[in-house]
């Protein structure tokens, strides 16, 4: 974890704050973690499980939605461009 954060960071010449869980539903699991996250300059971390963040939210284990992969702007380019040739 804090070799792949030293990493990143040369690679893009800014800190690195955030952290993603590996699979991000073992919340019990990630709660021990906080504590090396914190230490180790990571500001917030996300889980994977869908939920509503707010002001009481633990900033190490933040709720996020994930996109349909039709979202994606090159898959939603290929679907027009493919509607478009039809």
């Amino acid at each position: 974890m804090l070799e792949s954060k030293a990493e990143i960071e040369r690679k893009i010449e800014k800190p690195v704050t955030g952290f993603a869980y590996p699979y991000g539903q073992d919340v019990e699991s990630y709660r021990k973690t906080r504590l090396i996250l914190s230490r180790n300059g990571f500001s917030y971390a996300c889980t994977s499980s869908p939920g509503i963040n707010d002001k009481s939210t633990d900033p190490f284990l933040l709720y996020r939605e994930t996109l349909p992969t039709t979202a994606s702007k090159a898959i939603l380019n290929r679907e027009i461009n493919l509607d478009f040739i039809r």
